[in-house]
């Protein structure tokens, strides 16, 4: 690879960019990819960073882009003292259903079988939300509130038995308090167990992807980790008081990670306030080395 010529071909990019490129990505491409391979990588990466110096120098520093945006918090399934000694699952459907530019969309946030449904402790739990990693155009996930529903079809399986826990189409008003960000709920109340789903009505709101990864010098390492990965977000303005959004949440099994890669997470995209920060904490986080 020939630096002089990479930097020629990128004014904007600096010496530093290239050698900060090699240490950081380097180590987990060398070894598995040909030189032509590692050249084409260095080659696209520090284009993009000249190109978003330049970017910058014309047109002032990147903003984020905002837009109006329905974010489906959490939802928390309860169950009642009939039901604290048993095991219980929870499945069905989460759709956002919207119109952009006339065209109606849909977004499953929660999408389960019964054979693939959510394993709820007699102590109550969350279920396992999440949003699609890719989508058609990231554009198509702007939606205006006005008009915008959530579609809940859920059910519980106890056994052989599948009983309803909640049906039902919550309208989304488009107005918010000062056009900030507004926490709203829903509850479920049935024989066996409640549910109260939470969601949040946000006028100026940006997207943001949550990637989780261990490292190590034993890039084959697998590990089983558990424990739980909540977001929440800082300095809003609306009534958001603190109420976790759960990206994964493992407490009576392991999930397998191999180190220098991203964890396989429920939920690694999310919407909040453009005008807020993002904290993320490990809330017991643990791992072991998974045996052979």
């Amino acid at each position: 690879m020939d630096v002089m010529n990479l930097l020629k071909d990128y004014p904007f990019a600096t010496l530093q960019d290239v050698e900060q490129q090699v240490l950081t990505t380097g180590p987990d491409l060398d070894g598995y990819h040909s030189s032509s391979y590692l050249s084409s990588h260095m080659d696209s990466s520090i284009h993009y960073i000249s190109k978003a110096r330049e970017t910058e120098k014309v047109k002032g520093r990147e903003h984020v882009e905002a837009g109006p945006l329905l974010h489906v918090h959490s939802v928390h399934v309860q169950p009642k003292q009939a039901l604290r000694n048993r095991a219980l699952l929870v499945y069905g459907t989460i759709r956002v259903k919207y119109e952009k530019s006339g065209k109606p969309m849909q977004l499953d946030v929660y999408n389960r079988t019964a054979n693939d449904a959510d394993d709820i402790s007699p102590s109550g739990g969350d279920l396992s939300l999440g949003w699609p990693n890719t989508f058609c155009d990231g554009n198509d996930m702007w939606m205006e509130l006005q008009g915008t529903t959530i579609e809940v079809d859920l059910h519980l399986k106890i056994g052989d038995e599948v009983v309803p826990l909640a049906q039902d189409e919550i309208l989304v008003e488009d107005t918010t308090e000062g056009d900030f960000e507004e926490v709203r709920s829903k509850e479920f109340h049935g024989t066996l167990c409640s549910a109260t789903l939470i969601y949040i009505a946000m006028p100026f709101a940006a997207v943001c992807q949550v990637h989780v990864r261990f490292s190590s010098k034993d890039k084959d390492r697998v590990v089983n980790v558990a424990g739980k990965i909540v977001a929440r977000y800082k300095n809003t303005y609306g009534n958001y008081v603190s109420e976790a959004c759960i990206l994964f949440d493992k407490q009576n099994d392991f999930e397998p990670v191999k180190m220098n890669n991203n964890m396989s997470m429920p939920r690694t995209l999310m919407g909040l306030p453009a005008y807020s920060s993002l904290e993320i904490d490990l809330e017991g986080l643990q791992h072991k080395q998974r045996a052979c």
